[in-house]
């Protein structure tokens, strides 16, 4: 009586199994779709699946991120102004040689 009991339980959970993996095969043609509609009006899907990452994210996750983005760009620019400084102050060493 037991095994047919765990019989039944288990063609129960693999037929769940086997309905979930139809939708989500469903569900994927329908995104493939509308990324394809989103692409065919001209938008970026890149940028789009993008900004849908981001809304995923905490908000104090996400804020945390921008500020370390505009500190490493701002250290950049800083860095980028000094090599140029240094190699406008080397040419013009040069020039009046």
């Amino acid at each position: 009586m037991l095994e047919v009991v765990e019989t039944a339980k288990l063609k129960q959970i693999t037929g769940k199994i086997e309905v979930i993996k139809q939708e989500h095969l469903e569900s994927a043609d329908l995104l493939k779709d509308a990324y394809n509609e989103a692409k065919s009006m001209g938008f970026d899907v890149k940028i789009i699946k993008h900004v849908l990452k981001l809304r995923k994210k905490d908000k104090k996750k996400l804020e945390e991120e921008d500020s370390l983005i505009e500190l490493l760009s701002f250290s950049e620019d800083d860095c980028n102004e000094k090599l140029i400084k240094q190699a406008l102050k080397v040419t013009s060493e040069n020039f009046y040689c």
